[in-house]
This record gives C-alpha cells, structure tokens and sequence, in this order.
C-alpha cells in the first residue's frame, strides 16, 4: 500500500486563492499498475472546501509516462499525464496535462531540484494560475 498527498493553491489570475487537495491510498496490483481510492477536496480562500470521492487506477507507459484516470462521486472523472525528464542527478523538468469534467484542460512545467533524499525545491509555471514556487517532502 501506499499513501500520497498533495496540495495546491494558486492565487495569481483568480479572485480569491484556490487550493485543491488530494489524497490516496494506491494498492500496487504489478510494476505499472496500481489502483487507488481517497479524496478530492478543493475550494476558494479560506472556507471550508467541497469533498469527492474518488476511486482510479494508475498505470505506468512506455518511456515512464505516469497516467491516472479517476471516477469521482459527483459523477466526473479526471485523465492526467505526467513525465519528469532527469536533467543532472538533482535537477529534473517536470510536465503534467489533466483533463477534469469540472475543470477541463489544465497544465503545467517546471523544475525540481532534490535538496535531500527527503526534500525537493519546486519552481512550477501552471496554465490557470501563472508561475509558482513549491515544497515537496517524501516520507
């Protein structure tokens, strides 16, 4: 089993902060596939968000592209594509495309660069938001 959160928020191009969160737990079922359930919760400022459940199944592509696809309980779904391309053993290019029923397209590309086994330093430019800066721990 494993266990994965993240969080988001963007507040350049949009009237009150966004932020989104998701968080779940993945049963590898081989080496490229796994599937996975847990939540989806996002809002704007600093009120309380709107939750989905979601339940998906990720599976890894040639030239490790990583892909997920989700079902939520409002009744969408979500596809996303992401590819890191290690540039030197601490520097890396990041790209991600998603296409979300609620949301439709989104995008982003940026770099990662690992501080530590644990902590990297993230510089992201995101197709609703604009530019942004990250934080990224691994446990």
């Amino acid at each position: 089993l494993e266990l994965s959160a993240g969080w988001e928020a963007g507040w350049q191009e949009v009237e009150k902060t966004e932020w989104e969160t998701v968080s779940t737990i993945d049963y590898h079922v081989n080496r490229f596939t796994s599937v996975f359930t847990g939540v989806d919760v996002f809002g704007e400022g600093s009120g309380s968000g709107e939750v989905r459940g979601v339940l998906g199944l990720r599976y890894l592509l040639p030239l490790n592209v990583e892909s997920s696809a989700w079902l939520d309980t409002d009744g969408g779904g979500r596809v996303m594509l992401h590819k890191e391309l290690e540039l030197t053993p601490r520097l890396a290019l990041e790209g991600e495309v998603e296409y979300d029923t609620h949301e439709q397209w989104e995008g982003k590309v940026g770099f990662s660069y690992l501080v530590d086994k644990d902590v990297s330093i993230l510089t992201h430019w995101h197709s609703e938001f604009g530019l942004g800066v990250g934080l990224q721990y691994r446990f």
